[in-house]
């Protein structure tokens, strides 16, 4: 799966389906919907750690719940004003080469 697709696709779908009422939304709403989902992620260890399971049709589970964080994230990035999944994309990969150079527990943080 490409991620620029994917972000495109997840962010054309929440325009479809009404979540970018006139093209617009609270950012900050935004961001709590992928806390939440984390949230949720952490209550599925808590009840029983299961990592994917179906229940009554509807896919639940740790993965679950972690897919809909990177689904919250992708509609998101792919809806911002003067984003893109290109941008994002160059981000990433400029984050990932930044965190390899720094030190172990970046200087001895204990969290």
């Amino acid at each position: 799966m490409d991620l620029q697709d994917f972000i495109n696709d997840v962010a054309r779908v929440a325009r479809e389906k009404g979540w970018w009422p006139n093209g617009e939304r609270n950012f900050g709403e935004a961001i709590a919907l992928v806390h939440s989902e984390l949230s949720e992620a952490l209550e599925e260890w808590r009840r029983d750690g299961q990592m994917f399971y179906v229940k009554d049709g509807k896919p639940e589970g740790i993965l679950t719940e972690f897919a809909d964080v990177f689904i919250r994230l992708a509609d998101l990035i792919g809806n911002l004003p003067g984003s893109s999944a290109a941008f994002f994309e160059e981000a990433l990969k400029e984050k990932m080469a930044f965190n390899l150079t720094r030190p172990q527990r970046h200087g001895g943080k204990k969290a």
